[in-house]
Order: C-alpha cells, then sequence, then structure tokens
C-alpha cells in the first residue's frame, strides 16, 4: 500500500511538470487518468498480470447470490458470530464488530472468495556485534 502511494506521487508529480497551472478539472482528470494508467502496468507481485485483470476477472467468476442465499449467507455469518462471543473468555474481550468481521471472513475463505496468505515468521537479529575479517 506504502508503494502504491509512493507511485501516484511520483506519477502525479511527473505529469504536473507538464503543465504549469491545472485547474481543478484539469487535475482530477490528470489524477484519474494516472490511476488507470498504473492499474494497467503488470506487476510482479501479481504473477505479470495487471490490477485491471485480476479485478474484471474476479468480478466475472463471483457468481451472484439470489436474495434467498443472501440471507442463508448472512444468518451463517450471525450464528458463527454469536458463537464466537459466547466462547469468549475473560481474558479475550471480542466486540460484536469483531466476532462479525472474524465469522464472515471466515465465510469467505470457505467459499473461495478471498485467500488469507500467513505472515512469514521473522529472523531474530543477535545483539552480538557483526565483525568482518
Amino acid at each position: 500500500m506504502e508503494r502504491a502511494h509512493r507511485e501516484i506521487k511520483a506519477e502525479l508529480h511527473r505529469k504536473s511538470e507538464l503543465i504549469s497551472h491545472p485547474s481543478a478539472p484539469l487535475a482530477q482528470a490528470l489524477v484519474e487518468g494516472m490511476i488507470h494508467d498504473l492499474n494497467h502496468l503488470p506487476r510482479r507481485s501479481l504473477q505479470g498480470k495487471t490490477a485491471c485483470e485480476l479485478f474484471q476477472r474476479g468480478r466475472v467468476e463471483l457468481r451472484p447470490y439470489h436474495r434467498r442465499q443472501r440471507k442463508e449467507v448472512y444468518e451463517w455469518i450471525k450464528s458463527l458470530a454469536a458463537r464466537i462471543l459466547a466462547d469468549k473468555s475473560d481474558k479475550t474481550r471480542i466486540t460484536a464488530a469483531t466476532a462479525w468481521r472474524i465469522a464472515a471472513e471466515i465465510w469467505l475463505q470457505r467459499n473461495g472468495v478471498i485467500s488469507v496468505a500467513k505472515r512469514r515468521e521473522c529472523y531474530p537479529i543477535s545483539k552480538k556485534k557483526l565483525t568482518h575479517k
């Protein structure tokens, strides 16, 4: 996310140098065009694809849910959130909003809508002084 902000700032700076004093509508158009351009750059983190490609493909692959199905999903998430709140101990203070978020994330993962990458463990840094010979 921080890299994306740096990219946007750098691209905005580069494009703003082309025009000495852009008007507000022109500046807005510049920003929108710049973000569009950045979303169409192939990214190594996306296996050489663009953000636009992945976003559009993701929307097509998501199946539409009818009203009854949405209600079933809502009830499933609500039930799990209630169980999470009921199972909490005094040591863990979970709010209703946190329980709902956890339940929704579990549903999304189980149904293949999202995947959550596990964080890599960092290697501990030794406090010994490094000496070069």
